[in-house]
């Protein structure tokens, strides 16, 4: 006990008779009251406390002071339900609070839902308990003021205090004796921080039960010999409580904030009775730092989460604590108390929604927060709703104080009633493909919020306002997955506003692909309309090809048919590139396949009967080089003449005198000048085309006859059929046949006139073919492909001429080569199956080619196990006077009046062809060739072909 406690028993012991009663008015000094004309002109006008309530009576009076620490709860003191009989004080259920600086009851802020109060609190006369500390839960949440906090450390002797309340009130020197429900507040000096337990040497004592309470007293500053406890030294606002003051706040500096250290608990005048709250009353305040655990765990406002994972809304096991949050209704009693939620959604997964609930705020926080309100259910938050993370997503009912976002995402087709929707930084995306989201209040986008409308062929989301809508931030446009595909200019409606629309959108993030683009955004006095443009397939192509067929694919629009929307559609979504590769299936490539499977017949039928010409030439001479291949065979002469047997000598001459170089010759020529020989080639490669490459593969027979005319000159007819198989990289192939016939023949210099030391030689053919033509086109555009069938017959006309000269070093031959080739190819016109309006109507075609060939070519001859084996390689630098790009023409057969042309890969100017191989000699009369040549420096081209050739002579 406290020694200035103790002293003043004897004073009490004649004027306390009675339990002291609950703390009366503010009561400040006589000064400061005379200073602004009257106790009645001292207040909180400037509101410096304004969490401090005034607790008033049905009748409109003051009975207690309170202090708001968050939206639904204020704490007061206990006593102030109880009557003398411990019974609680009846009509609690029309008593309301305010927090006007000047109360009135008809300007009350909130009633009682419940009122809990401390279970160890006994309302027991001569005793101040520090257990008097109750809370009353507000039915009506306050959001408007800032809360107190509660000091959680008992505070020392000497600490500047500060008293708040609304009781009765007066000065020093009069006491408690004006009633206004004026918020009036006065500081103090905390005296003692200690038990009390006074003995009046009376019937009644009083004491707080060894607890320690906080107690001061009003001093006066004239005469300092009236203080009872602690320093005689007034302060300047020097003041006690008074009636109507009982549970206010007792304030201190802690930590550099004001806090609350304790509730108004009793007072007693302990220099004189009569002058209730004046001069010399001694205050006690219940400390409030031993109950902060009580006060957290009957806080009915209560922060909840929800744990990670998925769940539902109403299954406790969704919720920290397994509290499922939804308020208490607000019927008023007394110990049972009410709950109030604050919902956290802050962890990952959904939670969902399907029934109705009611909560005070919410606020989602986590980006991998999501909360769906499914249709026919409505959330109700009563404070308000935060979005700054995850997603919405709303198909019921949102009722709220105010929505904002600040991140995040809200989504779905419901409503949301609020008095304002603030979109700060967040999306806002109506409907959950293309739908409707209806604010039921007013609109607010500010600059770093996002409206994100998604649009299909005839419908677009939209925001429908019931209020006004103020526009700033961007609007977000893009395609509805899965829905239908604009393809002509269309306009939405995407916001209306009944209350009309401010403002404007100062960014429009267009997210539409392919041919799609906002071409006009316009705000009206009540609505948004938002414009698209469908460009054309002509006008976004970047290549000629491109904006041809992209013309006669804009010629289809319209039409109604189901397959062409599709291609089309998919067609529009699609980057320029993206999309003209995709056009290479829809044009007739195969067209240009075929003119190259013709080119490569030409060229397999001049390399075979290049080797037969080789053949000829070298009769009794063995094995030597040819054009770019080397052959070797022998056919002899019948003619009986003189001139063709001296010839004949001449030949065996110099063939014995080769014999002894080359040991495995022939010495001698067949009786024979008729000769037959077959050859097969097989080629093979691939080419870029338009959109991809192509993979070909060309086999080819020809057989002919020939008859040597004079030693140094033979002719011969050969008839060809060749076959050419080409596949595309996008699917689809061509397979080709030929079937043709050609007339060939070689001279070559007489072996007793040498040129330049050599044997010089020309060689001709020239041949015809007709060919005919499978063709499967596949296009695969998007889900959607489309298969083509055609065959047409065109020609093959080729001729070429070569000259070459060949030196013979010991039993190697090399020399130089010249050769001109011609091909010409036709194709006849023809029309696809099978492929609706996409089916190609294909102009007939010609295709030229002349190339030139400047080479060198060489051999070695050799003996392995007795056959005659010449091992050969050449080498040719290749020049294509026509190598301009080949084009085909064609049309649609769903927009036949519009024709497109397609173009190939320009032909290479300039190129290498190499090649080697071995010819061997198996007796007098068969000849078998091998070899192998490919194609180097081409762009987009490889080319390798194999051929095998057997000739006999008879």
């Amino acid at each position: 006990m406290n020694r200035s406690i103790r002293c003043v028993s004897a004073t009490l012991a004649a004027t306390l008779l009675w339990l002291p009663g609950p703390a009366l008015a503010i009561n400040i000094r006589d000064d400061v009251a005379a200073n602004v004309g009257g106790i009645g002109n001292y207040g909180d006008f400037t509101n410096s406390f304004p969490n401090v309530g005034n607790l008033m009576g049905a009748d409109g009076n003051n009975f207690c002071t309170g202090t708001l620490l968050n939206e639904r709860t204020v704490i007061t003191a206990a006593h102030c339900f109880y009557e003398n009989d411990k019974s609680i004080t009846p009509g609690l259920d029309t008593a309301r609070v305010s927090f006007d600086a000047v109360s009135v009851y008809a300007d009350r802020w909130s009633e009682f839902a419940s009122i809990t109060l401390h279970p160890q609190y006994g309302h027991e006369n001569n005793v101040a308990d520090m257990q008097d500390v109750a809370i009353i839960t507000l039915a009506t949440p306050v959001t408007t003021i800032p809360f107190a906090e509660i000091a959680t450390q008992t505070p020392v002797p000497g600490t500047q205090i500060t008293l708040v309340g609304y009781g009765t009130s007066g000065t020093g020197s009069n006491g408690s004796s004006n009633i206004d429900n004026i918020r009036r507040i006065a500081t103090n000096t905390l005296d003692i921080v200690d038990d009390i337990d006074l003995d009046t040497g009376g019937p009644t004592n009083f004491t707080s039960e060894g607890d320690t309470a906080l107690i001061f007293d009003f001093d006066d500053p004239l005469t300092p010999g009236d203080s009872q406890t602690g320093l005689s030294t007034a302060l300047a606002l020097e003041g006690a409580s008074g009636g109507g003051d009982s549970g206010g706040a007792l304030w201190a500096m802690v930590d550099g904030r004001l806090m609350i250290i304790g509730l108004n608990n009793s007072s007693i005048n302990l220099v004189d009775e009569a002058r209730d709250g004046g001069y010399g009353e001694l205050i006690v305040f219940t400390t409030v730092a031993p109950l902060t655990q009580w006060i957290d765990e009957n806080n009915p406002l209560i922060e909840i989460s929800a744990v990670a994972g998925n769940g539902d809304w109403f299954d406790a096991a969704r919720w920290q604590d397994n509290l499922i949050p939804n308020n208490s209704d607000t019927a008023f009693r007394v110990g049972d108390p009410s709950t109030f939620f604050n919902v956290i959604l802050d962890q990952q997964g959904a939670t969902i929604l399907n029934a109705d609930a009611t909560i005070d705020r919410l606020t989602l926080a986590s980006p991998q927060a999501r909360l769906q309100v499914r249709p026919g259910n409505e959330l109700k938050t009563v404070l308000g709703t935060n979005i700054d993370a995850g997603r919405l997503t709303l198909n019921g009912t949102l009722q709220s104080s105010a929505l904002t976002l600040a991140g995040g995402i809200l989504s779905g087709a419901g409503i949301v009633a609020a008095e304002v929707t603030t979109n700060a930084g967040g999306r806002i995306a109506p409907g959950n493909s293309i739908g409707t989201l209806t604010i039921d209040g007013n609109f607010v986008q500010t600059a770093n919020g996002v409206l994100a409308i998604e649009i299909d062929r005839t419908s677009a989301d939209k925001l429908e306002v019931n209020g006004t809508a103020a526009l700033d931030g961007a609007l977000g446009v893009r395609l509805v997955p899965g829905g239908a595909i604009p393809l002509s200019d269309t306009d939405y409606v995407i916001v209306t506003a009944a209350g009309g629309i401010t403002g404007g959108f100062s960014q429009v993030r267009d997210g539409l692909p392919g041919t799609l683009r906002v071409s006009n955004v316009q705000v009206n006095a009540n609505d948004v309309r938002l414009s698209i443009g469908a460009q054309s397939f002509a006008e976004t192509s970047s290549s000629a090809a491109g904006r041809s067929i992209g013309a006669a694919l804009d010629s289809l629009r319209g039409t109604g048919n189901s397959t062409v929307d599709a291609v089309l559609s998919q067609l529009a979504v699609l980057d320029t590139p993206a999309r003209e590769l995709l056009f290479a299936t829809l044009a007739p490539s195969q067209s240009l396949s075929q003119s190259a499977s013709g080119f490569s017949y030409a060229a397999t039928l001049a390399s075979q009967l290049g080797i037969r010409t080789a053949a000829l030439r070298n009769g009794t001479r063995g094995v030597t080089v040819a054009q770019l291949r080397l052959a070797g065979a022998q056919l002899a002469s019948s003619n009986a003449t003189g001139d063709a047997l001296r010839s004949a000598a001449q030949r065996a001459r110099a063939a014995e005198e080769e014999a002894r170089a080359f040991p495995h010759a022939p010495t001698f020529s067949l009786p024979d000048d008729i000769g037959v020989f077959i050859a097969g080639d097989v080629s093979f490669g691939d080419t870029d085309v338009l959109g991809g490459t192509q993979d070909f593969t060309t086999s080819g027979l020809t057989a002919g006859i020939d008859y040597r005319v004079t030693p140094d000159l033979a002719i011969g007819v050969a008839a060809s059929v060749s076959a050419t198989s080409s596949d595309m990289s996008f699917g689809g192939a061509t397979e080709q046949r030929a079937y043709g016939g050609s007339v060939y023949g070689t001279w070559r210099s007489a072996p007793d006139a040498p040129v330049f030391d050599g044997d010089m030689y020309v060689d001709a053919y020239a041949g015809a073919a007709t060919t005919s033509s499978d063709t499967s086109r596949i296009a695969r555009i998007g889900a959607t492909q489309i298969n083509a069938q055609s065959d047409t017959s065109g020609t093959t006309i080729s001729a070429g001429v070569r000259a070459g000269h060949v030196t013979r070093i010991g039993q190697t031959s090399i020399g130089p080569v010249l050769a001109l080739d011609y091909a010409h190819i036709h194709t006849d016109a023809y029309s696809e199956r099978g492929a609706g309006a996409f089916g190609l109507n294909v102009a007939e075609s010609n295709e030229a080619s002349i190339t030139s060939t400047l080479g060198i070519q060489a051999a070695h001859e050799l003996s392995v196990l007795g056959w005659d084996v010449a091992p050969y390689t050449s080498a040719g630098w290749v020049h294509e006077f026509e190598h301009d790009a080949p084009v085909a023409t064609a049309s649609f057969a769903g927009a036949a009046g519009t024709s497109f042309q397609t173009t190939g890969l320009a032909r290479d100017k300039d190129w290498v062809r190499a090649g080697g191989g071995v010819a061997v000699r198996a007796g007098s009369a068969t000849l078998i060739n091998a070899g192998i040549n490919t194609d180097l420096g081409r762009s987009g081209v490889n080319r390798t072909q194999v051929s095998l050739t057997m000739r006999s002579a008879f």
